[in-house]
């Protein structure tokens, strides 16, 4: 009171699951973000969570709950964090930081914070039984605290660099990107200035 600033009306409120799943409401199922129904759901359920919330938040205030405790704004689209992604030749794991592979197509840091580094094996890249497809970004097959590391731009945007070189020389090849050369792949991404070796961040 008496700040003038307005901060006293601002309070970020989450129910429901976090991003990873931790605190989805018991008894409540999972919803597909490929459905325009469960999409639908997904938004009434989390609409009547936070019409539960501000419930009990105006009847502990007594008589001046509504007129002191109420939403500001409320989220204007579903934010859906995991939908699909590829069943992969080879699956980033958790744990799996500083790990090296010989097939590395480029390095990621852990953008919430601290020094882990990944590297993306191009494996990751390619579905297990399709060919001639690529994957990038939150696309790719990862899993775990590793999905949540490649699902941001700069992850999406390095395996987005690396598909599209990589698709550029099977075109050029007449052949389809599982059956390049990882070794020609790799000089090809180290001339446009990729580490490739997350030995190399640790020498630094």
């Amino acid at each position: 009171a008496g700040s003038g600033d307005g901060s006293l009306l601002l309070e970020l409120v989450t129910v429901g699951g976090s991003d990873v799943g931790a605190g989805h409401p018991e008894g409540m199922r999972k919803f597909s973000g490929t459905r325009g129904k469960d999409v639908s759901r997904f938004a009434l359920e989390g609409r009547r969570l936070l019409r539960e919330h501000y419930r009990k938040k105006q009847q502990e205030l007594g008589e001046t709950g509504r007129k002191d405790t109420y939403p500001l704004s409320l989220p204007a689209m579903v934010d859906v964090r995991t939908t699909r992604r590829i069943e992969g030749r080879r699956c980033l794991k958790d744990g799996e930081m500083y790990q090296h592979f010989d097939d590395c197509v480029g390095l990621v840091a852990d953008w919430r914070g601290g020094r882990d580094v990944w590297e993306v094996p191009f494996g990751a890249l390619l579905p297990a039984q399709v060919r001639g497809l690529l994957a990038a970004g939150r696309c790719i097959a990862s899993a775990g605290q590793a999905w949540e590391v490649t699902r941001v731009i700069q992850a999406a945007a390095m395996t987005g660099e690396v598909s599209g070189t990589a698709a550029a020389m099977a075109a050029q090849l007449d052949t389809t990107p599982d059956a390049l050369d990882v070794t020609d792949l790799q000089n090809q991404l180290k001339g446009r200035g990729f580490r490739l070796d997350v030995g190399e961040i640790e020498a630094a």
